[in-house]
């Protein structure tokens, strides 16, 4: 989904990574030519011939819809990618539905959700998943799980509940900012260790965010 930063939020650095991203794995899944759907892409286009797909009207967006009931043919997609969207939306397990629906037998659906990860408006935030919750809530609705793991990793966790903690003891929007510009220039150095922790065995117990990837069953 969209989202920008104006004023002094416009000079806040990240002090959260994905050393090693998922997506270009599950592109690397898939034939030359097959259609890509990428539901609540807010803009971001994952190869040069995806539809995005959006609740929003924005540059970049191909379709405005609702993730609930999206306006797309039974089975016309071969891969559908939802990634940090489902934690603002009412009903992610209605959005599963979507997925399946729309997925030719056998196609893809790459999902991305947050763990260890602060509250964050856009223009809700409902839900959060462990990894194992993750694999459930996919599989219970027709996904085979082909791949999963870790993409946010712990490192990237600790920084943000340390900004969003610090954020607490101020109610003004400047102060908050300049807390939030503050502690991410000074962490940003300790987020680079989620390049030796995101893929270690125990690392999903306080990941920033977990992914599951799935062949839709036959039905």
């Amino acid at each position: 989904m969209p989202w920008s930063r104006t004023g002094l939020g416009a000079w806040i650095t990240v002090s959260s990574w994905q050393p090693f991203p998922a997506i270009p794995g599950t592109l690397a899944l898939l034939e030359p030519g097959a259609r890509i759907v990428d539901v609540g892409a807010g803009g971001r286009r994952i190869t040069t011939d995806t539809l995005t797909v959006d609740r929003l009207c924005v540059p970049g967006v191909d379709l405005c819809a609702d993730i609930h009931k999206l306006c797309l043919r039974d089975r016309s997609a071969d891969c559908v990618f939802s990634t940090g969207t489902l934690e603002h939306i009412a009903e992610p397990a209605m959005a599963l539905v979507e997925f399946w629906r729309v997925l030719k037998p056998g196609g893809l659906v790459h999902v991305e959700v947050p763990f260890m990860f602060p509250y964050h408006l856009d223009p809700a935030d409902h839900t959060r998943w462990t990894i194992d919750g993750l694999r459930a809530l996919c599989e219970r609705h027709g996904f085979a799980e082909m791949r999963s793991g870790v993409h946010i990793g712990p490192a990237s966790a600790l920084n943000l509940a340390l900004i969003h903690y610090a954020q607490c003891w101020f109610e003004g929007r400047v102060m908050r900012r300049l807390c939030e510009l503050v502690l991410s220039i000074l962490l940003r150095p300790h987020m680079y260790l989620d390049w030796f922790l995101v893929r270690r065995k125990y690392a999903h117990e306080l990941a920033g965010g977990v992914y599951f990837v799935g062949r839709k069953l036959a039905g």
